[in-house]
């Protein structure tokens, strides 16, 4: 069965209807009761009056038998019978009253039945062809009001159409917006002030999203040139006083800092950047291809200052030759940060590492983080802004932005004291 949608103009036209149906109803409902009563005064009176004529006649000649003539009889019958079989059958059990539309033999009657001394007066009239024409002019009414009804719910259509049009224009306008597009705007054609109103508000709105879009995008190409530019100034002066031979070991400790610190900030810049662009669903070409194995040995060699004060061991286990299509940039911000959280919160123990079918597990033993902590799930962890992240790396829930944009899938869970943080670089729909 087909539902009619939730239009604005069947919604029109659904009213227009059960507004006229409604009215049909109530007015035929009163039409009926109106006309009941006016034949009931009209046959009471009507026999009654010849009753009345009868009995005048019946006072001048008491044993002269009833008349019958035309559509009007008029039995008597002693009143002390209850039964009398001289009586049509149809009558004989009738008590004093008026009786409207008595069916027998195909025929209509109605009947005036009266005491009069120790007789009761049955006055007939056979209204049999005034039932007929009743009814054909029932079904004439029956006729006029379908047709009456079909044009009201026509016009009824056609002006929930008229009514419907802006709005319907304006539905399609807004629709065929395209995001990526500045500058659009919605056109009014119709002179309603409710629409242009409408109008007015979508364009302001639109405007106002521009102006936004425009500064983010002004922000981030002058936040990718200023904030890039003073970084490699430090990492170059870094490499400058690293490059002097008889450096002071007093200054190389501080010196160690500052490249550890600049490699970090470097890598939340790109990834932030990476989220702020408008072009994040990054086109994955084979040129972009990244031999994860050979950069997983250099991530895990930058970061082995973090486990120099701790009792930790590094444990390489199946490494696969793997190539995933994406940014080596990319690869090296989000595969680096699963790394470090495994090595800072691990205070003592052991981290493994695997790489099979491009699914890269990272465990680490003997967590410093507590029970309670440790019991939430990464989907609470990526949700929750208020978490409390290491001052070094990016949250887990930029990790798993940057995830999402590739198609990957980050989980971390864990099982038995180990907290275990796989990745699976198999593209997702």
């Amino acid at each position: 069965m087909k539902i009619l949608k939730p239009t604005l103009r069947n919604r029109v036209t659904l009213t227009v209807l059960v507004y006229s149906s409604f009215v049909a109803i109530t007015v035929g409902m009163l039409g009926y009761i109106i006309n009941e009563k006016f034949e009931e005064s009209i046959w009471r009176s009507t026999l009654e009056a010849e009753l009345n004529s009868y009995l005048s006649y019946r006072e001048l000649k008491p044993n002269s038998p009833a008349p019958s003539s035309g559509n009007l009889k008029i039995y008597l019958s002693k009143t002390t019978r209850k039964d009398d079989q001289q009586l049509p059958l149809f009558i004989r059990k009738l008590t004093p009253g008026l009786y409207d539309e008595l069916y027998t033999d195909s025929h209509a009657y109605t009947a005036l039945v009266k005491d009069v001394n120790d007789h009761r007066i049955f006055m007939v009239y056979d209204i049999t062809h005034l039932e007929q024409q009743e009814l054909q002019l029932a079904i004439f009414v029956i006729i006029g009001i379908v047709t009456v009804g079909s044009i009201i719910i026509f016009i009824g259509f056609w002006l929930g159409g008229k009514l419907s049009a802006p709005v319907r224009d304006l539905a399609v306008q807004v629709e065929n917006l395209n995001p990526e597009a500045r500058g659009e705007s919605v056109n009014c054609h119709h002179h309603d002030m409710e629409i242009k109103t409408i109008v007015t508000a979508i364009n302001t709105y639109i405007n106002r999203l521009d102006g936004f879009v425009a500064r983010e995008q002004e922000f981030i190409n002058t936040a990718s040139h200023e904030l890039r530019t003073p970084v490699a100034v430090i990492a170059g002066a870094v490499d400058v006083v690293n490059s002097i031979s008889n450096c002071p070991e007093s200054v190389k400790r501080p010196i160690l800092r500052i490249s550890q610190a600049t490699t970090d900030i470097q890598e939340t810049i790109s990834a932030l950047l990476f989220l702020a662009k408008e072009d994040l669903n990054i086109k994955i070409e084979d040129e972009q291809a990244t031999a994860l194995d050979k950069l997983l040995h250099k991530i895990i060699e930058n970061h082995e200052y973090l486990a120099k004060d701790k009792d930790i061991s590094i444990i390489l286990l199946d490494i696969e030759p793997t190539e995933v299509n994406a940014p080596t940039q990319l690869v090296n911000i989000i595969v680096s940060n699963i790394v470090r959280n495994a090595i800072e919160h691990t205070e003592r123990g052991k981290i493994e590492i695997q790489l099979r079918s491009k699914i890269l597990v990272v465990k680490n033993t003997l967590s410093s983080i507590s029970s309670d902590e440790a019991a939430k799930n990464y989907q609470d962890r990526v949700r929750n802004e208020n978490i409390t992240h290491s001052t070094k790396g990016l949250g887990l829930n930029i990790i798993d932005r940057l995830c999402s944009h590739v198609k990957w899938k980050l989980t971390l869970e864990q099982r038995n004291g180990t907290t275990i943080a796989e990745l699976d670089m198999n593209p997702k729909n």
